[in-house]
C-alpha cells in the first residue's frame, strides 16, 4: 500500500519510492521464507504468507488448518492414528491429551472443537463402525467382536450397539447377512 505524499513535501514521490522498495523485498523474504517452512511448519509458513498479504494491502483470507481453541494438525492426526491403532485395549483421555502435550482438561475441551464429539463419544463410534465392520465380512462370535474392537464384554457390544443403531448386533448381522446372501442367489 502506498503512502499519498504530503502536499508540502517536495520529495514525496521519492518517498513513495523507498516505500515501495522495502515493501516487495519485505514480501520477497517473507515468501522465501513461507517456501523454506512449508515442509516443516505449515502454521509459520501460513504466518509468513499473511504478513506478505497485509503488507500487500490485501485482506488475508486462508483457511485455517485447525478450529479456534481445537487441536492442532499434528495432535489430530496423531491422536486419531493412536486411537485407530488401539482400539482394542483401554483408551484413557488422560494418555490421548499426553500424547497431544496438554492437560487433559483442555485436551477434553479442544478435542470436542476439532472433533465436535467428546474424546469418548469418537471412540464409542469408531468401536461401534469396527464391529459393525466386522459383522458384515466376517463369521466372528459377537463375543469375539466385542474384545476386538475394545469393550469390555458381548454385552457392553450389544448395549452400546442397540442405544446408536436401535436394533441388537445379532439382528443388524441376520438383516445384513439375508440382504447379502438374497443379492448373491439372485433373489430381489
Amino acid at each position: 500500500m502506498l503512502l499519498k505524499s504530503h502536499p508540502y513535501s517536495a520529495s514525496g514521490t521519492a518517498v513513495e519510492a523507498n516505500r515501495s522498495a522495502a515493501s516487495s523485498m519485505a514480501v520477497s523474504q517473507l515468501l522465501l521464507d513461507a517456501k523454506r517452512a512449508i515442509a516443516v511448519d505449515t502454521e509459520a509458513a501460513l504466518r509468513c504468507i499473511e504478513h506478505a498479504v497485509s503488507i500487500l494491502g490485501g485482506e488475508a483470507a486462508l483457511p485455517r488448518t485447525s478450529a479456534r481453541g481445537g487441536l492442532a494438525r499434528w495432535q489430530i492426526d496423531r491422536v486419531k492414528r493412536h486411537i485407530e491403532e488401539n482400539l482394542d485395549g483401554p483408551l484413557q483421555v488422560a494418555d490421548l491429551a499426553e500424547m497431544a502435550k496438554l492437560s487433559a482438561g483442555y485436551f477434553s475441551s479442544a478435542f470436542k472443537v476439532s472433533f465436535g464429539q467428546s474424546p469418548h463419544a469418537y471412540v464409542l463410534a469408531k468401536r461401534l463402525a469396527r464391529a459393525k465392520q466386522l459383522m458384515a465380512s466376517s463369521k466372528m462370535s459377537l463375543c469375539a467382536i466385542a474384545v476386538d474392537c475394545g469393550f469390555s464384554d458381548q454385552a457392553h457390544l450389544c448395549r452400546q450397539f442397540r442405544r446408536a443403531y436401535g436394533a441388537s448386533p445379532n439382528v443388524w448381522r441376520r438383516s445384513h447377512f439375508s440382504n447379502a446372501d438374497d443379492s448373491l442367489r439372485g433373489v430381489a
